[in-house]
């Protein structure tokens, strides 16, 4: 059986050994906090000695404070319900066509039978963001949209009109132009 002295110097070492195995476990992790309560005193453990038994007070290490790890909980971000954007309502902004030939009611003359009429419409203003463009001559059918390219064809002599109309990818449709104009030929 042990003696009192050295059940003594046990709980000691005991309370040494904890205390560095703590302060090496609060240098590894910042996750931990670290709150010292001190020891509690030998005598509290150790049934009442007599005077012959009680050891020394030289023999007898002050103990040092215990060290205890409690965890330090991890705020926790807030979360603010941020609102859907709603999207805002695209305004219609059809293309603006400048036809600046034929103009109306001029006069055509070809001097060849291989010449052809071509219209000369330049986008102007809106959106031309993929432009297309449909057409009808003479009353005759509306085409189908098809993207703008040079639109040219065989006039009647006489007056002529023609009527275009376009559209952008958004499918905002421009007014209607129409243009008349006079054809001749001298061949």
């Amino acid at each position: 059986m042990l003696s009192n002295r050295v059940k003594v110097i046990i709980i000691i070492s005991i309370c040494v050994v904890a205390a560095t195995f703590g302060a090496v476990l609060i240098r590894k992790s910042s996750d931990f906090s670290l709150s010292v309560s001190p020891t509690p005193s030998p005598a509290e453990f150790l049934p009442e000695l007599s005077a012959s038994q009680k050891p020394s007070a030289t023999a007898i290490a002050t103990p040092r404070p215990v060290a205890t790890l409690t965890p330090t909980p991890t705020p926790q971000p807030t979360q603010n319900p941020t609102p859907t954007p709603q999207p805002t309502p695209r305004t219609a902004n059809p293309p603006v066509i400048d036809i600046t030939f034929p103009s109306e009611m001029q006069t055509v003359e070809f001097t060849s039978p291989d010449q052809k009429l071509c219209i000369v419409d330049v986008p102007k203003g809106g959106n031309t963001e993929g432009v297309q463009r449909k057409h009808t001559i003479n009353d005759g059918p509306w085409s189908g949209y098809v993207d703008l390219f040079t639109l040219c064809f065989d006039p009647l002599v006489g007056i002529n009109r023609f009527s275009v109309q376009y559209k952008n990818k958004y499918g905002d449709e421009s007014q209607v132009y129409t243009r008349q104009f006079v054809f001749k030929k001298s061949y």
